[in-house]
């Protein structure tokens, strides 16, 4: 992996961390027991991330170091782009935890600027606020407000866009499974 793709990885660890609450350190590459696919596979997330739908399933995880080898053949189909989408597919999982994380964020975003805005007209009726001072901190504070109720209400549309209830193909896991192994 690129110096690049290693730093955009830790930010969207930090970023997945902060807007949903959760650790992700793992992908697709995973050893499951048979009620573990049977309980991921209904699940209508499974389809978008396989990772964060793992992490939403509340299934224990066991997290077991591996050296990540050399690609055998091919190259890499993955571009800067797509792996920025596939990062907003995992945090989408969790679309209700990410409104709730910005919804308060945005109520005490307000609740700051309606403090603010109190301070500046105290300031102004007293007597300290110098010529045009009012006017532009009112109007940045007012500016901010807005955006953030805007902000609130983007993020509520788009949550109940995305978390509308998903389709499987199949119930049934087998159907999802190249190969079984028998405990040896």
């Amino acid at each position: 992996d690129s110096l690049n793709f290693k730093i955009f990885y830790i930010f969207y660890k930090f970023i997945f961390k902060l807007l949903t609450g959760r650790s992700i350190s793992f992908g697709n590459f995973m050893v499951l027991k048979k009620h573990a696919v049977e309980r991921l596979v209904c699940m209508p997330e499974i389809l978008i991330h396989v990772a964060a739908s793992v992490i939403k399933s509340k299934l224990r995880v066991k997290l077991l170091p591996l050296n990540k080898a050399e690609r055998y053949s091919g190259v890499s189909k993955m571009n800067f782009n797509s792996l920025v989408l596939h990062g907003f597919k995992a945090i989408m999982i969790f679309a209700e935890d990410v409104l709730i994380r910005v919804g308060i964020s945005c109520f005490l975003m307000a609740a700051l600027c309606f403090v603010g805005i109190l301070s500046a007209i105290t300031l102004k009726y007293i007597g300290y606020a110098t010529p045009g001072w009012f006017s532009v901190a009112l109007g940045i504070l007012v500016i901010i407000v807005l955006q953030t109720g805007a902000l609130s209400l983007m993020t509520l549309m788009l949550t109940g866009f995305f978390s509308g209830t998903r389709d499987l193909p199949s119930n049934n896991f087998k159907s999802y499974i190249k190969e079984i192994y028998t405990q040896l």
